[in-house]
């Protein structure tokens, strides 16, 4: 049976003259993490499972396709492969969210930069208005937001035992669990995952609310004194479907 799942994008070779290898490791793409996130989970890519696949090759108008075989670990007792297909499937649904509480991360922090400076624009324009008190309002939303979402104290890999484990943290401990053993996942982790996701959706509409509402109402502040908007991040839909 020909798998149905995509791959981890394209994965371009050297250029240059002479033989080149690429070795895949099985795994499709991971959780794309801020840089600065430091917490103890899982945050790689699912296991591709067994069944038959196809590899491209091109340079030019040239190109080639070969099929291979993911076999099943002989270890394996009593898994089958739905048990796999079913794993994968909450895997990714996990990290596709993970990755959009970190674009969500992203989109605060670019939004907070922006409003601190159009603030300095507005002064600079002689714009008159509570910019300032406006400003450190929506930035203090938007700082207490992020802290909910991802531990910023952790600068170490010590840290997370120091301070408490923020919702990022919380998913990708799920992530772990799920991806750690071979098989179906348990119960256990499809109703910790369904709270996961109650929880997302709150912060989603916090997320939501800041970025459309708040940064809105402020930039119809900065208009009305001719002052360039806030430019608001895309941060993606909602979070990832359960298993």
């Amino acid at each position: 049976m020909e798998s149905f799942f995509g791959g981890g994008g394209d994965k371009p070779l050297p250029a240059s003259a002479g033989m080149h290898r690429f070795t895949w490791n099985l795994r499709y793409d991971g959780v794309d993490k801020v840089k600065d996130a430091v917490l103890w989970g899982f945050t790689g890519g699912p296991t591709a499972v067994p069944g038959t696949y196809m590899v491209r090759l091109s340079a030019g108008d040239w190109k080639a396709e070969h099929s291979f075989q993911i076999e099943p670990d002989p270890r394996w007792k009593n898994v089958t492969r739905q048990d796999l297909v079913d794993q994968l499937h909450m895997a990714m649904a996990i990290r596709d969210t993970l990755t959009k509480v970190y674009d969500g991360i992203r989109g605060l922090r670019s939004a907070r930069e922006q409003v601190q400076a159009a603030v300095k624009r507005a002064k600079d324009a002689g714009a008159s208005g509570d910019f300032e008190a406006r400003a450190d309002s929506l930035s203090a939303k938007m700082t207490a937001l992020e802290n909910d979402l991802m531990q910023t104290r952790n600068e170490s890999g010590q840290d997370p035992i120091r301070f408490p484990p923020q919702f990022d943290n919380q998913v990708a401990a799920l992530y772990d669990n799920v991806m750690l053993p071979d098989g179906r996942p348990t119960q256990g982790a499809k109703e910790r995952w369904q709270d996961l996701l109650s929880e997302w959706a709150g912060y989603r509409q916090r997320l939501d609310t800041l970025l459309e509402q708040d940064v809105g109402a402020f930039n119809q502040l900065l208009r009305s004194q001719g002052v360039p908007a806030v430019s608001v991040p895309k941060t993606g839909e909602g979070g990832g479907g359960g298993a």
